[in-house]
């Protein structure tokens, strides 16, 4: 479920910018609430949310807002499913802030509903960016259905120290780590 996740809000993800695609909105997913008061800074930022939470979260701010709809899944207020994913295929993006349960250095990316990750695959697949945020819960834990391999996104975004393991394992199976600040 979306929520606002503890420690700074240092550099933990690009500025938006274009990147000369033909995209007019950053797509978000499920990460945490605090990205989007940052991301909703921006006047021209227009969004596409999977998420109820996160669609509200954008009442307050003067931003364009797209609701994608499908079925709802009730354990993370997204839509998920046929029709979810079918509207998604229609929008491109700039950036796509993706959420997931687990990243595995065997695993990949991963979350506990197969429709949810499906439709996670499609919003990744219409962005031209695509970050994950890691916090060190997630890291070196697999659910049961892969979002994506770790070396199709931009970059995972972690709060996990450089000198852990785990970080050495996800950096040979593909994983572009940030440092979150």
């Amino acid at each position: 479920m979306t929520s606002a996740a503890s420690g700074s809000a240092g550099p933990e993800a690009p500025a938006l910018q274009s990147t000369g695609r033909a995209t007019h909105s950053p797509i978000i997913g499920t990460c945490p609430l605090r990205k989007i008061g940052q991301a909703a800074s921006s006047r021209r930022a227009r969004f596409a949310a999977i998420s109820l939470t996160i669609a509200a979260a954008l009442l307050d701010h003067a931003v364009d807002v797209l609701v994608i709809g499908g079925r709802l899944f009730k354990h993370s207020a997204v839509a998920s499913g046929a029709a979810a994913v079918e509207s998604a295929n229609r929008v491109s993006a700039d950036v796509f802030f993706l959420g997931v349960t687990g990243i595995h250095p065997q695993a990949g990316l991963t979350t506990g509903d197969a429709d949810e990750a499906a439709m996670k695959r499609t919003l990744a697949s219409r962005a031209a960016q695509t970050y994950v945020r890691g916090s060190a819960e997630k890291i070196g834990t697999a659910s049961r259905y892969e979002v994506l391999p770790l070396d199709a996104v931009t970059a995972v975004i972690t709060d996990v120290a450089p000198e852990d393991a785990i970080v050495g394992d996800l950096e040979r199976a593909g994983a572009a780590l940030r440092r979150a600040g």
